[in-house]
């Protein structure tokens, strides 16, 4: 069975492997599977999730930080009255929390529609099924 994974947008991801101009293997995931398919993980490599939703396969790394501090982190964002508005990240030695910068779409869609410049139904619904960051 290929290899996938669903980012938090909802999205499916497929490994894949190409060929490197060298010869070697090259790792890479795809929203739709590519023939042949990949039916394990490469030893020494991790699925990652970027903030942004970006699949990608990378080497592992050992960790400095705790899953406790992570949890604590992610409880802390959690409880923020606009929590949706913040997404955690985990690096090998370092926690970072990043913040939406400007309106949420929803406020952006509005003042475009308010200015006559936004009267795409089929979009609007594209937008609301988007996360936020």
């Amino acid at each position: 069975m290929p290899i996938s994974y669903t980012n938090r947008k909802g999205l499916p991801f497929y490994l894949c492997q190409g060929v490197t101009k060298t010869g070697k293997p090259r790792y890479y995931f795809a929203r739709e599977p590519k023939e042949p398919p990949v039916e394990q993980i490469p030893e020494g490599f991790t699925i990652s999730e970027s903030v942004n939703g970006i699949v990608s396969l990378t080497k592992a790394k050992p960790r400095l930080i705790l899953p406790a501090e992570v949890a604590a982190v992610e409880a802390g964002v959690q409880r923020h009255r606009k929590a949706l508005n913040y997404r955690v990240s985990v690096k090998p030695n370092e926690i970072q929390v990043y913040e939406l910068v400007g309106p949420a779409p929803e406020a952006l869609i509005a003042a475009l529609r308010r200015d006559g410049l936004f009267r795409s139904a089929a979009m609007d619904s594209q937008v609301g099924h988007r996360s936020v960051l």
